[in-house]
C-alpha cells in the first residue's frame, strides 16, 4: 500500500509539471504562417514579435468575394498559407492566396451551413463541419474535390447533430464541439470518445480551442461569459477568466495568449491577466489568427489586422 502511494504522488507531481510547460518557453516561431496582403496602396506586411505592449490593431487587408452575406469562419491552410472562409448564408467555402487574392470559390457540393474549417497535414485534407448537413465533409487539399463526408451516419449516440467548433490537434485528432459535447475523431472518420473529465459541469459549451501545443484546451461556457483554461493531460482547470460580458468567440495565438472577441473589441489576456484591450468595429461574427495576425468575421468581410507600433 506504500508503494502504491508513493506511485500516486510521484503521478501527480508528474501530470502537474506537464501542465505548466507551454509552448510560451519556446521560441521557435514560423515565418510561413504570416499573411502578407495589401490594403489600398500599402505594402505588404508581415507579422511583428510576441510583444504587444507597446502595439495596437491595424487593418491590413480586407477579405470578401461577390455575394457572400454571413462570412462565419476563416482559418489558414498550415502547409501553403492559403487562408480559408465559409459563408454559412451561402454555403460558399472560398479560397484566398498568401497574399489576399482570391483564388476559389467552392460551391454546390452539398455543403450548406460551413461554421468551422480545419487541415490535416499528413495527407493534405481539408475538413470543414457542416451544421446543418450534421456531417463533415473532407476535402482534397490539392483538387478541392470533396472525397467523402462523415458524422451523419454514426450510431445515434455519436451523430454529429449540433457541429459549432472543430479543431484539428497535433496528434491529427479531430476535435468537434458536438452540442455541449466534446468529441474526438479520427481523420478517417472513425468516432474514438467523448471527453468528460473537467467538462461535465459546464454546463453550456459555446466554443472551443486548443493552444499550440495541444497541452491547453480554452473552453466558453457562454451562460456565465467565463472562460476555462485546463490542461489536456490532466483534465484539471488551471485558472478561469470571467469576462462579465458576452463572448463572441475565443482562440490562441502563437505566443500562447488567449484572444478574445466580444461585440465591438478583442481583448488578448496572458494567463488570466488582460494586457490588451482594442476597439473594433460592431458586429464580429468570429475570429482567427493567421500567424502573427488577428482575422475578425463580419458579414460581408473579413479584415485581416496586424499588431502594429502607435504613432
Amino acid at each position: 500500500m506504500t508503494i502504491l502511494k508513493g506511485m500516486r504522488s510521484d503521478y501527480e507531481k508528474l501530470t502537474k509539471s506537464m501542465d505548466d510547460f507551454s509552448s510560451e518557453r519556446i521560441s521557435l516561431v514560423p515565418d510561413s504562417l504570416s499573411l502578407s496582403c495589401q490594403l489600398n496602396d500599402t505594402k505588404p506586411s508581415k507579422g511583428t514579435s510576441g510583444d504587444i505592449s507597446v502595439l495596437h490593431l491595424v487593418d491590413t487587408c480586407h477579405l470578401s468575394w461577390s455575394g457572400c452575406v454571413q462570412l462565419s469562419t476563416v482559418e489558414e491552410c498550415p502547409w501553403n498559407g492559403q487562408v480559408w472562409v465559409g459563408d454559412t448564408g451561402t454555403g460558399e467555402v472560398s479560397v484566398f492566396s498568401h497574399e489576399g487574392k482570391l483564388t476559389k470559390t467552392i460551391r454546390g457540393h452539398g455543403i450548406i451551413y460551413p461554421v468551422g474549417i480545419a487541415f490535416g497535414i499528413k495527407d493534405r485534407e481539408i475538413f470543414i463541419a457542416d451544421q446543418r448537413q450534421q456531417c463533415i465533409w473532407v476535402l482534397n487539399g490539392n483538387t478541392y474535390e470533396i472525397t467523402r463526408h462523415f458524422g451523419k451516419d454514426s450510431s445515434k449516440k455519436h451523430r454529429l447533430h449540433s457541429i459549432s467548433c472543430i479543431l484539428m490537434d497535433h496528434k491529427e485528432r479531430i476535435w468537434v464541439l458536438n452540442g455541449n459535447r466534446v468529441q474526438i475523431w479520427s481523420t478517417g472518420g472513425e468516432y474514438q470518445r467523448t471527453q468528460e473529465d473537467g467538462l461535465s459541469s459546464i454546463s453550456r459549451i459555446s466554443n472551443i480551442s486548443l493552444n499550440k501545443a495541444g497541452k491547453r484546451i480554452a473552453v466558453l461556457e457562454s451562460a456565465q461569459n467565463r472562460v476555462y483554461v485546463m490542461s489536456t493531460i490532466s483534465w484539471r482547470t488551471l485558472f478561469v477568466i470571467d469576462v462579465k460580458e458576452k463572448v463572441v468567440k475565443l482562440t490562441w495565438d502563437l505566443y500562447d495568449r488567449i484572444i478574445i472577441l466580444l461585440k465591438d473589441r478583442v481583448q488578448v489576456y496572458e494567463g488570466r491577466n488582460l494586457s490588451k484591450n482594442e476597439k473594433i468595429d460592431e458586429a464580429p461574427s468570429n475570429l482567427s489568427t493567421l500567424g502573427d495576425d488577428v482575422a475578425v468575421c463580419y458579414n460581408h468581410h473579413v479584415a485581416v489586422k496586424s499588431w502594429k507600433e502607435r504613432k
